[in-house]
C-alpha cells in the first residue's frame, strides 16, 4: 500500500517505519481509498490475504477447543472458523461454533460464536480499515457494539494476538470501566514478554492484566509457550489425580497422587486402600490408553514378587481378598493375565479358606471390609478367564455354574459369562456352537458388550447382524459433547465402534460392494434427515477421540511394533546350582519377560477391544491378525496349553500348521486329542452338509463354510499321527466321504489341504485296514474322470491313497473283491486317456511291485499300457520306460530296440527324467536284478556321450546364470536361484548316474570312451557334480584305486553335508553290490566307518541306517561278527536317545526319523536270524510308539 501511493524509495521506506503505529495504518488506508477508490483497497486486501493458501495449526485449533463464551476477532482470513471444521492436527473438536459475519447474523447464532468485528473473507462487506471506517463504526455497526459491550460486563476477556490499541476496542473498554468502575471484570492480555513497569501500570489502570507467555511457562519460544498456556487451561479439574487415570497427554505430568509405593515402606492393606481409592476414581475407559497402561504397570509389577502374602494365613483373610481383588483388577486394566504360580500357588488356597468360613467369619469379614463377598466375586471371574486362557475346560465349568448361582451376579456379569463362553467355544474348534451362544446373547444395549458381540458376529462371517448391530451403537455413540461433561467410557466406546466401522467400509470396498455407510443419531430430525457419516468423518472423529485416550488405534500400533517379530524363547525363568550346598539360584531374562508382557497385552487387547482377528468374506479383512499369529507364536513356546486355543481360535490354516509340531504333539495330552478330533470330526461333516457346488459368484456363507472345513482338516492332518491304529480305523468312512466329494477339488482354498489330508490319513492308516477299502476307493471317482472334467489345475494337489500301501514282508491278505476292482482298473487304463490313465497306472504299477497282482493280471496291465503307444514308449502313463523292462516280456515286442531308438533319437528332449530313466534301464553288475537290461554297443556309448558333453556345456551355463540370481544381492533374486539351483543340482546328480550305471560299468566300453569320461567327469566337477556318485563303477573298472575310491566316499561321509549324504549312501550300496556280484573282497570296513560315523551323530544318520538295513536284507552274509556287534550296540544307545519323554540334543523331528530307520535295522536283522535283546526292545518299542507313522514302519519291516 505505502510503496503504491509512495513511488519515491527513500520516503516510503521513511513512510513504512511510521506504517507500524494503528493511527497511521488507518491514514494510509485512507490515503489508498482517495487516491485509488474503495473497490481497489478491497480488491489489495483480498490479494494480500489468501487464507485459501493455508491451514490453520494446531495453536489455533486448540484455542478455539477451550470454552470459551463467544471469541471476537479483528481479523479478515478465516483461519478460526476453519479449525472448528477440519483438523490437520490429531486434537479433539471439543467446541462447535456459530460464525458471525454482520448483525444481520446474530438472531440465529446462538453461543459460541464467532464474531467477526470488521469484516470477512471472501466478500469483505462491512471491511473496516480506514479512519472512517472506525469513526462510522458506532453509527453503523450498533447492533456489533452493544454485543462486545455486553460481553466485556458480563465474562473475562483473554486478548491474544491482540496489541489492545485498536481504536473501538479502547473506546469499548473505556466505556465499560466507565459504566462499572471499580466493578468491571479485567481483561487479560497474553503477551509474549514481560512489560515495562509504566506499561504495567497504564494496563493495570485500565482493568487489563498482562500475563507474559515466557515467564509463566518457562518457554523461550512463543510457539511452545503458547502450547503450554493451552494445554494448561485445557486441563479438566475433574480428571483424577492418580498419573495413569489421565488422558495420554497429561499422564506424564507430576502428580501428587503417583502410587511410588514400596513393601519396604507400607503395610499390604494401605497399599490396598490407595489402589481401591484410585480404582474407584477411574475415567472409564473400556480399555486404557497405551501411556496409562505402561504407568499402571510400573506402579504394580513391583509387588507382584509379594503375592505370597494372599496365602500367607497369618494375616486377617479379609485383607488378602482386598489386596487380590485390587491387584486382579489392576493386572486386568493393565491387559495382563494372572500368573500360574499366582492362581494355583495363592488365589487357589486363599479360595479354600473363604469356602471354608461359616457364616459367623463371613459376617466378621464383612464388617471389617464391607466389600468382601464383592471382592471375592470379583476374583472368581478373574479366575474364570484364567481358566479359559489356559484351556482347562473342567475348571471353567467349575466356575462358570458358581458364578452364574452366584447372587451377586448382574448384567454386566451376564455379558462377561456369555463372551467367555464364546470365547471357550471358538478355541476348542466349535464355531457353530459359538455361534449359537451369541445368537442367544442379548447385551441389553450395553456398549461395550455390544462392541464384542459385533466383533464376534464379524468374525464369524454374521457380516450383515454385525453391521446393524455396530450402527446401531453408532447412532447412540456419535454425538459430539461439551468437554465439560465427557464420559470417557462412552467415548471410548464411541472409538471401538468407529474403528469396526472403519474396517467393515474397507472390507466392503475390498469385496467391491457399496462402502459403508452410517447415520448419525439426532432425535430433534427425522431419520431421513440424519447425517450420514463417511469414511472420511470416522477418521476425523478417530483423531478427535486420541487426546482423550478413546481411540483404539495407538494401542494397536504400539503392539504391531512390539510384535512384528517373531522370537524364539526359551525358559524365562533359569534355575542354576548355587554356591551354597542344597540350594538354587533364579535368574530372569528380563528382555523376554518385556516381550512376553506385550504378548499377553496384545491378546487381552484383542479380546477387551471386540476386535475381530479377520472380516470373513471371499476376500476377508485381517485386522489383528498379524499380532494376534505372533503373540500366539510366543506363548504357544511357554505353554502348548494356552496356545493351543488361541491357534483354534485363529481359524488360520498356517498357524495351526506351524503350532502342531511334533513336540507338541507329545505335549498334548490324550484328552485333548479327543476333544480335537470330536470337533474336527463334527466340524468337517457340518462343512461337507453346507457346502454344495462352488456358487459361480463366490458368497460369504459359502467361502465361511469352505474355511471351516479347511481349518478342520488341517487340525486332523495334524493329529492324526498321535491318534491310535483303531482310531484311525474308526474314521476310515469319514475319510471315504471326503474322497467320495469330487466338487471339493474346484476349491482354490481347501484343496492342498484335502491332498495333504488325505495323504496323511493313508501313510498312517493301518496296511491291512487300507488294503481292506481299496476297492471301494478304486470305485471313486478320479482326476481326468467325468466326475473331474473342468476342475483346472486343482487336481494337482489330489492324492492317490493307494500307492502308499507297502506290503514288504508279503503278510498282508488281500480281499476277494479287490480282484475284481484290479481287473476293471487295467480295463480302464486300456480306455482312459490323460490323467486318468497316468493315475491308473501308477497305482496298478504300485499293486504290482507289492505283489497283490497275478501273473495274468501283470500281463493285462502291460498290455493296457502299451496299448495306446505305437513306438511301444509308455510316455502317456507317467511312468519310466524302464517299466517295460520289469513287466513281463511281450512276444513280438522288440523292447531293446523301442528303448533304444528312444533315448539315441535326437529328438528326445534331455533333462533330469532322461538321465534318471536311463539309469533305471542301465543298472548292470546290480545284486538285486529286478529288471532287464539293455545291451549297449560301443556306437550307442558314442552317441549317449556326445549327448553327454553337449548337455554338460548347457549344464554348465545355466548353472553359471543360476548362481548370478542366488549371489545377487537382492532378496527376490536369491528365492529365485535358490530352486532353480536345486533343480539343476537334482540333474546333475542324475547325470551322474546314468554314468555310474550305462557307461562306465559297460562292457562295450573303449579305451578312447573311457578317456572322454573321465574328461567329462572332470568338467562336471567343476560345474558342481559330485565325483562320489560315480565312485562304485569307476573302483570296479579300475579307473581310480580301491583307496581312492573309500577315501572318497569317507570325505564325503565325515563332510557331514546334507546333500552328500543320499550320494555317499548310493556309492556304498552300489560298492558292496558290485563287490558281491564280481566276487571280490566286499569293503566291511566302509559299513564299520558308516557306523562309527552315526556314532559320532551324523546330521543325517538316519539315511545311513536305512542304508545298512536294506543291505542287509539282500546280503545278509555282510553281518560279520564284529559288525554285528557294532550294530547291536548301535540299537542300544539309539534306544535310550529317541525316547520322547528324554531331553536329549535330538528334536523330535529327528528322534521319529531315526526310530524310523532303526524299525528298519530291527527288522533286518531280525530277518537275518539275528537274536538280541536290544532286538526285542526295539520291536516292542515301535509297535506301541506314539506315532502312527513309525508303527507303520515297524508293520512293513517285522516279518
Amino acid at each position: 500500500m505505502v510503496t503504491e501511493l509512495y513511488i519515491d524509495s527513500a520516503e516510503a521506506e521513511r513512510q513504512l517505519i511510521r506504517a507500524e503505529s494503528t493511527s497511521s495504518a488507518l491514514r494510509y488506508a485512507q490515503e489508498y481509498e482517495a487516491a485509488f477508490g474503495r473497490p481497489a483497497l478491497t480488491d489489495l486486501i483480498r490479494e494480500e490475504t489468501r487464507d485459501d493458501e493455508f491451514e490453520p495449526g494446531e495453536i489455533l485449533e486448540s484455542l478455539v477447543d477451550l470454552p470459551w463464551a463467544d471469541v471476537f476477532t479483528t481479523n479478515y482470513d478465516r483461519m478460526l472458523e476453519w479449525a472448528t471444521r477440519s483438523r490437520s492436527s490429531k486434537t479433539l473438536r471439543k467446541q462447535t461454533y456459530e460464525v458471525v459475519t454482520s448483525a444481520a447474523h446474530l438472531p440465529l447464532a446462538r453461543p459460541p460464536r464467532i464474531v467477526k468485528l470488521h469484516g470477512s473473507l471472501p466478500s469483505l462487506d462491512g471491511l473496516v480499515i480506514t479512519e472512517d471506517d472506525f469513526r462510522k463504526y458506532p453509527l453503523e455497526n450498533p447492533a456489533f457494539v452493544g454485543l462486545v459491550r455486553a460481553s466485556l460486563c458480563e465474562n473475562a476477556f483473554c486478548l491474544f494476538g491482540f496489541s489492545g490499541d485498536d481504536p473501538n476496542f479502547l473506546a469499548w473498554t473505556g466505556w465499560v470501566r466507565d459504566t462499572l468502575a471499580l466493578s468491571a471484570p479485567s481483561l487479560y492480555l497474553f503477551c509474549l514478554n514481560e512489560p515495562k513497569h509504566f506499561q504495567r501500570r497504564l494496563l493495570e489502570e485500565r482493568h487489563v492484566i498482562p500475563i507474559p507467555l515466557t515467564r509463566v511457562s518457562q518457554k523461550e519460544n512463543l510457539k511452545d509457550a503458547l502450547k503450554w498456556v493451552l494445554n494448561f487451561l485445557a486441563q479438566e479439574p475433574s480428571l483424577a489425580n492418580v498419573a495413569w487415570n489421565r488422558p495420554p497427554d497429561v499422564v506424564a505430568e507430576k502428580s501428587e497422587a503417583n502410587e511410588q509405593t514400596s513393601p519396604t515402606k507400607i503395610k499390604h492393606i494401605d497399599v490396598c486402600k490407595i489402589w481401591k481409592k484410585n480404582r474407584l476414581k477411574y475415567g472409564g475407559w473400556n480399555i486404557l490408553h497405551i501411556e496409562g497402561i505402561k504407568r499402571l504397570w510400573i506402579d504394580t509389577q513391583f509387588w507382584l514378587r509379594y503375592t505370597r502374602y494372599i496365602s500367607n494365613s497369618t494375616h486377617e483373610i479379609w485383607q488378602r481378598v482386598f489386596f487380590s481383588r485390587e491387584l486382579t483388577w489392576r493386572m486386568s486394566t493393565c491387559l495382563h493375565p494372572l500368573f500360574d504360580s499366582i492362581v494355583f500357588n495363592n488365589i487357589d488356597p486363599m479360595l479354600i479358606e473363604v469356602n471354608a468360613m461359616n457364616e459367623t467369619q463371613i459376617g466378621e469379614a464383612c464388617r471389617s471390609h464391607p466389600s468382601f463377598l464383592l471382592d471375592v466375586f470379583a476374583i472368581r471371574c478373574e479366575l474364570l478367564r484364567h481358566a479359559r486362557e489356559i484351556g482347562d475346560s473342567k475348571r471353567f465349568e467349575v466356575l462358570y455354574r458358581a458364578i452364574e448361582s452366584d447372587e451377586l451376579k448382574d448384567e454386566n456379569i451376564q455379558n462377561f459369562l456369555f463372551y467367555q463362553h464364546a470365547l471357550l467355544l471358538l478355541g476348542q474348534l466349535k464355531a457353530k456352537e459359538a455361534q449359537q451362544i451369541i445368537s442367544n446373547w442379548n447385551t441389553n444395549s450395553d456398549s461395550i458388550w455390544s462392541i464384542r458381540k459385533a466383533g464376534l458376529l464379524l468374525e464369524l462371517g454374521n457380516f450383515s447382524t454385525a453391521i446393524e448391530l455396530l450402527n446401531e451403537l453408532a447412532n447412540e455413540l456419535t454425538v459430539y459433547r461439551s468437554s465439560r461433561n465427557v464420559d470417557l467410557r462412552a467415548r471410548s466406546a464411541e472409538g471401538l465402534v468407529l474403528f469396526l466401522l472403519s474396517a467393515c467400509d474397507q472390507f466392503q470396498t475390498a469385496n467391491s460392494r457399496t462402502p459403508l455407510l452410517s447415520k448419525r443419531f439426532d432425535p430433534t430430525k427425522k431419520d431421513s434427515e440424519n447425517e450420514m457419516i463417511g469414511e472420511g468423518d470416522i477418521q476425523r472423529r478417530l483423531r478427535e477421540l486420541r487426546p482423550l485416550g478413546c481411540d483404539p488405534r495407538p494401542l494397536l500400533q504400539n503392539l504391531r511394533d512390539s510384535l512384528k517379530t517373531r522370537h524364539e524363547f526359551k525358559d524365562i525363568r533359569t534355575v542354576k546350582a548355587s554356591f551354597d550346598i542344597g540350594s538354587e539360584t533364579i535368574d530372569y531374562r528380563l528382555s523376554d519377560v518385556d516381550e512376553m508382557t506385550d504378548t499377553y497385552r496384545a491378546l487381552r487387547f484383542i479380546e477387551d477391544s471386540g476386535i475381530p482377528l479377520q472380516i470373513h468374506g471371499v476376500i476377508p479383512l485381517t485386522i489383528t491378525a498379524k499380532v494376534f499369529e505372533n503373540a500366539t507364536h510366543h506363548i504357544s513356546q511357554l505353554s502348548t496349553s494356552e496356545g493351543l486355543g488361541l491357534v483354534l481360535r485363529s481359524r488360520s490354516e498356517k498357524q495351526i500348521k506351524s503350532f502342531f509340531n511334533r513336540q507338541r504333539l507329545i505335549n498334548t495330552t490324550e484328552a485333548q486329542v479327543d476333544s480335537l478330533l470330536t470337533s474336527a470330526t463334527k466340524t468337517v461333516n457340518e462343512a461337507m452338509e453346507n457346502l454344495d457346488t462352488q456358487p459361480t459368484l463366490r458368497e460369504h456363507n459359502d467361502q465361511w463354510w469352505e474355511q471351516q472345513l479347511g481349518v478342520a482338516l488341517t487340525v486332523m492332518d495334524r493329529i492324526i499321527p498321535k491318534l491310535s491304529d483303531a482310531a484311525i480305523t474308526n474314521l476310515s468312512e469319514l475319510f471315504i466321504s471326503i474322497l467320495t466329494r469330487t466338487d471339493l477339488w474346484k476349491r482354490h482354498g481347501i484343496s492342498p489341504i484335502l491332498g495333504s489330508f488325505i495323504d496323511r490319513f493313508a501313510k498312517c492308516m493301518p496296511s491291512q485296514s487300507l488294503l481292506d477299502h481299496a476297492a471301494m476307493i478304486m470305485e471313486l471317482p478320479i482326476p481326468g474322470s467325468d466326475e473331474f472334467l473342468h476342475f483346472g489345475d486343482h487336481v494337482g494337489n489330489w492324492r492317490d491313497p493307494l500307492t502308499v500301501i507297502e506290503d514288504n514282508q508279503r503278510k498282508l491278505k488281500a480281499p476277494k473283491e479287490l480282484e475284481a476292482a484290479i481287473n476293471k482298473s487295467i480295463y480302464r487304463i486300456s480306455q482312459t486317456e490323460g490323467v486318468a490313465r497316468q493315475i491308473l497306472t501308477q497305482r496298478l504299477v504300485s499293486f504290482f511291485h507289492q505283489g497283490f497282482l497275478s501273473r495274468e493280471q501283470t500281463i493285462s496291465l502291460r498290455d493296457a499300457i502299451l496299448v495306446k503307444n505305437q513306438d511301444g514308449i509308455p510316455t502317456d502313463t507317467n511312468c519310466f520306460p524302464s517299466i517295460l523292462l520289469t513287466l513281463p516280456k511281450k512276444t513280438g515286442f522288440n523292447e531293446q530296440r523301442v528303448l533304444k531308438t528312444f533315448y539315441l533319437s535326437s529328438k528326445t528332449h534331455r533333462n533330469g527324467d532322461y538321465w534318471k530313466g536311463l539309469a533305471k534301464i542301465g543298472a548292470v553288475n546290480s545284486a538285486r536284478p529286478k529288471q532287464r537290461t539293455l545291451r549297449w554297443t560301443s556306437h550307442d556309448l558314442s552317441q549317449l556321450l556326445i549327448y553327454s558333453g553337449t548337455w554338460l556345456e548347457e549344464f554348465a551355463l545355466q548353472n553359471r546364470e543360476n548362481q548370478k540370481w542366488k549371489d545377487s544381492e537382492y532378496s527376490f533374486m536369491h528365492a529365485f536361484g535358490e530352486p532353480q539351483l536345486e533343480k539343476q543340482r537334482q540333474e546333475g546328480i542324475a547325470w551322474a548316474l546314468f554314468l555310474d550305471c550305462v557307461i562306465i560299468p559297460s562292457q562295450n566300453l573303449t579305451d578312447d570312451q573311457r578317456t572322454e569320461c573321465t574328461r567329462l567327469l572332470d568338467k562336471a566337477n567343476k560345474a558342481g557334480i559330485p565325483h562320489v556318485a560315480t565312485t562304485a563303477s569307476r573302483y570296479l573298472t579300475n579307473m581310480t584305486s580301491e583307496s581312492m575310491a573309500f577315501s572318497q566316499i569317507r570325505d564325503a561321509i565325515l563332510s557331514q553335508d546334507r546333500e552328500m549324504t543320499p550320494i555317499s549312501c548310493y556309492a556304498i550300496r552300489r560298492c558292496i553290490e558290485f563287490a558281491v556280484a564280481n566276487q571280490i573282497r566286499v569293503p566291511n570296513e566302509l559299513i564299520i566307518f558308516v557306523v562309527h560315523a552315526i556314532r559320532m551323530r551324523h546330521p543325517q544318520r538316519h539315511l545311513y541306517i536305512s542304508m545298512i538295513a536294506d543291505l542287509i536284507k539282500v546280503l545278509p552274509k555282510l553281518l560279520s561278527k564284529k559288525m554285528t556287534g557294532e550294530l547291536y550296540a548301535l540299537l542300544v544307545d539309539l534306544l535310550t536317545e529317541t525316547e520322547y519323554d528324554t531331553r536329549t540334543y535330538l528334536s523330535v523331528e529327528e528322534k521319529l526319523n531315526l526310530r524310523i530307520s532303526c524299525a528298519e535295522l530291527t527288522g533286518s536283522l531280525i530277518i537275518a536270524k539275528k537274536d538280541h535283546k536290544s532286538l526285542a526292545l526295539w520291536k516292542l518299542a515301535i509297535e506301541s510308539d506314539l506315532f502312527a507313522e513309525v508303527r507303520r514302519s515297524g508293520e512293513n519291516n517285522f516279518p
